[in-house]
């Protein structure tokens, strides 16, 4: 569930990450699965949490569309970009989605849909970093005369007993340090997520506000 704290200073800020900081501590020494955060950062708290392609065509965009779709333009990206990404062919991705484990978070898919974020495609991918104040960065950079507060959320893994039931909206975890993009993508400390319904070959792509 989402825990919603307002701070009217920075220093009042600063005291609740020091307290994350020693809860992530504790929950390594436990050996909790549950112990990392992750942080966004967005210039006005009434936006909700939207990815590129949610903003451009609404919630529940089917996977295998999406797909296709990359899949599709990768000969001219390449040819442009002088770069080749070695992806499954459509139907091996098809089956891929009924047995998840046979590709990982660092495989050449998430590479290149990381590739095609940072270059301005719309992506179902929503970025986060691991450092707080990069998150405080971009919530502070570029505020409206009209927007009352900003908005900097934390993120932690779910405890695997607090998994949603299958066939319902979850949170992935594409991490970040395995894989070769675009600059920013370390100088930010970027990791990304995708909030999905698993469904087979049925699966798609939706909102974070459904979890919430």
């Amino acid at each position: 569930m989402l825990e919603e704290k307002k701070f009217e200073s920075w220093s009042d800020f600063q005291e609740e990450i020091q307290n994350l900081v020693r809860e992530q501590r504790q929950g390594i020494l436990e050996e909790m699965v549950g112990s990392a955060y992750f942080f966004r950062g967005q210039s006005n708290a009434a936006w909700p949490l939207e990815t590129s392609l949610e903003r451009l065509l609404g919630p529940d965009q089917s996977m295998l569309d999406y797909y296709a779709l990359i899949h599709g333009i990768q000969p001219e990206i390449e040819t442009f970009t002088n770069k080749h990404w070695d992806l499954p062919g459509f139907e091996e991705y098809t089956d891929s989605l009924s047995s998840p484990s046979r590709f990982t978070s660092a495989d050449q898919v998430s590479e290149y849909m990381l590739y095609l974020r940072h270059h301005g495609f719309p992506s179902p991918l929503l970025d986060w970093s691991y450092s707080p104040y990069v998150a405080a960065f971009f919530a502070f950079r570029d505020i409206g005369s009209n927007t009352e507060s900003v908005a900097i959320f934390a993120y932690t893994i779910p405890n695997p007993g607090d998994l949603p039931p299958p066939n319902e909206p979850r949170i992935a975890v594409h991490w970040g340090r395995e894989v070769r993009t675009n600059k920013r993508h370390y100088l930010q400390q970027s990791v990304y997520t995708t909030c999905k319904v698993p469904d087979g070959k049925n699966s798609y792509y939706t909102s974070n506000e459904k979890l919430y």
